[in-house]
Order: C-alpha cells, then sequence, then structure tokens
C-alpha cells in the first residue's frame, strides 16, 4: 500500500512543478483535480458503482475471492488518488470560497 501512497505523491509533485512551471496557483483545484478524478472513477467502474442496479443479479454468482480481487485493486487506485484529492478539496475551498 505504501508504493501506491508514493506514486500518488510522485504524481502530485508533478502537479507541483507544473504550477512552479506556469506560476498561477488559482490553477491548483483544476490541476490536482486532473489528476485524481480519473483514478476515483476508474476505482468506481473496478467495483461495478456505476452498474444499473437491475443488472446486480447477474453479479451475485461472482465469487468471493473474485470481489476481493477486485476490491484490493480499487483500494490501491484510491491510495493513488488519495494525495492529489486531499490538496484538490482543501484549494478548491481556500480559492473559490
Amino acid at each position: 500500500m505504501k508504493k501506491y501512497l508514493i506514486t500518488g505523491v510522485v504524481l502530485l509533485a508533478i502537479d507541483l512543478a507544473i504550477l512552479l512551471f506556469f506560476w498561477e496557483w488559482r490553477m491548483l483545484p483544476a490541476i490536482t483535480a486532473i489528476t485524481a478524478f480519473p483514478f476515483i472513477f476508474l476505482a468506481g467502474f473496478i467495483t461495478g458503482a456505476y452498474k444499473d442496479p437491475d443488472h446486480y443479479h447477474l453479479d451475485i454468482q461472482e465469487s468471493s475471492s473474485s470481489r476481493n480481487k477486485k476490491i484490493r485493486l480499487a483500494t490501491r487506485i484510491l491510495a493513488i488518488a488519495l494525495p492529489s484529492f486531499l490538496v484538490c478539496v482543501p484549494s478548491f475551498i481556500f480559492y473559490y470560497w
């Protein structure tokens, strides 16, 4: 899990380097959101969060090991998105509220 958080911190460092290049700190929420939200949506797709509830009966026969693998993968992807998300939300509140 630690290496996924480190990957997220590296992505956040790349975001900050981009902001230093452009020197426009009001873009901080947008740049970090561009980094974080695709990972969050990908984790949702992996777990099946966006499926129609009517199709849920097809997934009942899914094995518990398959379900655990999906949850583990989604957790790792969310760990990558966490550092950027933790910078995105407070910076959005600070700059736009």
